[in-house]
């Protein structure tokens, strides 16, 4: 139950991507709180919802992923490729969000804030009637 409302929960937020992209074409400033606000809101009840499901907890992916060290240096390796994978992988990030994952953690403490970047960019943009 917990992974068919996390799709249904992504679906949402696409179709609101898809009205935050429309609405900033059309500079309505108005509306882009509006659905800003309801994506924000989304992702933290997605996170809320995952954090239900055994398999959506980041904390067993770097548990796990800590598990194959044999000393506390590889531990501490191992954990740190565990949370480079998903999020900004390799040595210097080159390839961001190459294994993205909807785990409870990762959503409210990662994606979340990137989103509230991205919509305050592309609010300021229209404010200040410049490129965004």
């Amino acid at each position: 139950m917990v992974d068919l409302t996390r799709q249904s929960m992504q679906e949402i937020f696409h179709l609101l991507y898809s009205k935050l992209l429309e609405v900033y074409l059309e500079k309505n400033s108005t509306a882009i709180e509006g659905i800003a606000y309801k994506m924000i809101n989304l992702l933290q009840d997605l996170d809320e919802l995952i954090q239900t499901g055994k398999t959506f907890l980041l904390g067993k992916w770097i548990a796990d992923a800590k598990s194959w060290g044999t000393t506390e240096g590889e531990k501490l390796q191992y954990e740190w490729n565990a949370r480079n994978q998903i999020t900004l992988w390799g040595p210097r990030g080159e390839i961001r969000d190459y294994a993205a994952k909807k785990w409870a953690g990762v959503v409210a403490d990662y994606y979340k804030p990137h989103w509230e970047v991205f919509i305050r960019e592309m609010q300021m943009s229209l404010d200040e009637n410049r490129a965004f």
